[in-house]
């Protein structure tokens, strides 16, 4: 049986192992952990995309991500429509909506300039309540370079 509490102390502690052995040191605080599992990171074509989750209200999830050029500015699309999450039983759902640098709508387009984080917002409507997780979340963009799909996997719908 494994007991786990707080211990703040300066001085050296031990405690006793399942397996009956003695592990002596001092105590260390642990972190907390920031980069939680739904932020995940892709680097593609000289873009980042740090997804930095999503959230549901009712029927409807929200992805937040962070879009950076690391060089060169290059004209950059999204199209919400073809934005997709996919369940556990293969069923897709289309985005609805896109917000990014300032502008909104069913597809946004603008020009991109290296070194700035563009704070992206998906909208998805009408998921069921009982899928809290997308196992598979499609990303398709266009930029001057072509097309690029971005793939995260199992990115849970937080509340």
């Amino acid at each position: 049986m494994i007991y786990s509490f707080p211990a703040q102390s300066q001085q050296r502690v031990c405690v006793i192992t399942d397996e009956g052995a003695t592990v002596c040191g001092k105590p260390t605080k642990q972190p907390k952990n920031t980069n939680s599992h739904s932020e995940q990171r892709k680097l593609i074509n000289g873009y980042v995309f740090l997804l930095k989750g999503c959230r549901r209200s009712d029927t409807t999830i929200k992805c937040n991500l962070l879009i950076t050029r690391e060089s060169t500015e290059d004209n950059f699309g999204i199209d919400a429509s073809k934005l997709t999450i996919v369940d556990s039983v293969g069923k897709s759902y289309n985005g609805s909506a896109v917000e990014m640098g300032g502008k909104s709508g069913n597809s946004v387009s603008l020009r991109i300039s290296p070194g700035i984080n563009y704070v992206t917002d998906i909208t998805f409507e009408n998921i069921p309540e009982n899928i809290t997780q997308a196992p598979v979340l499609k990303l398709p963009v266009f930029a001057n370079n072509g097309a690029n799909n971005i793939e995260f996997r199992n990115v849970p719908f937080l509340n």
